[in-house]
C-alpha cells in the first residue's frame, strides 16, 4: 500500500488511545478497514475510500488540527463515513484479525480492555 505505513498509523492510533481522545471502537473500525486492504477480493473503489481516510488520519494539515481540544472530531467522524460505506467488504476474518491487532495495541499500553464483538 503506497503512501500508508502500517507502524505511524498504529503508533497514531495508539497515541489517541492513550490520550483518551479515541474510543475503542473506532480504533477497532480503523484497524478492520486497515486489514481489509490487504484483500484483493475487496473492491477497489472500497479500498480508495479507505486508503483516503487513513491519509487524512495521518495528514499533518488536517481541517482541524489534531492539537485542538476537538482537533480529533473531524478524523473520527470522516473515519465512521467511511466505515458505513465499507464495513459490508470486511469479512469475520477481517474483524477477527483486527480484534487481535487492537487487543495487542492495548496490551502494550497496558490497557486490559476488551472489544466488545458488533
Amino acid at each position: 500500500m503506497p503512501g500508508i505505513r502500517k507502524e505511524r498509523l498504529l503508533l497514531k492510533l495508539a497515541n489517541a488511545l492513550r490520550d483518551g481522545k479515541m474510543l475503542k471502537e473506532t480504533l477497532y473500525q480503523v484497524v478492520a478497514m486497515f486489514v481489509m486492504l490487504k484483500d484483493s477480493a475487496v473492491p477497489a473503489t472500497a479500498k480508495a475510500e479507505v486508503i483516503g481516510a487513513l491519509l487524512y488520519l495521518i495528514n499533518p494539515f488536517d481541517a482541524l488540527p489534531d492539537l485542538l481540544p476537538i482537533g480529533l472530531v473531524d478524523d473520527i467522524a470522516l473515519l465512521g463515513l467511511v466505515w458505513k460505506h465499507v464495513q459490508c467488504h470486511i469479512s469475520d476474518d477481517h474483524r477477527d484479525e483486527a480484534r487481535r491487532l487492537v487487543l495487542d495495541i492495548m496490551g502494550r499500553l497496558n490497557l486490559t480492555k476488551e472489544i466488545a464483538p458488533e
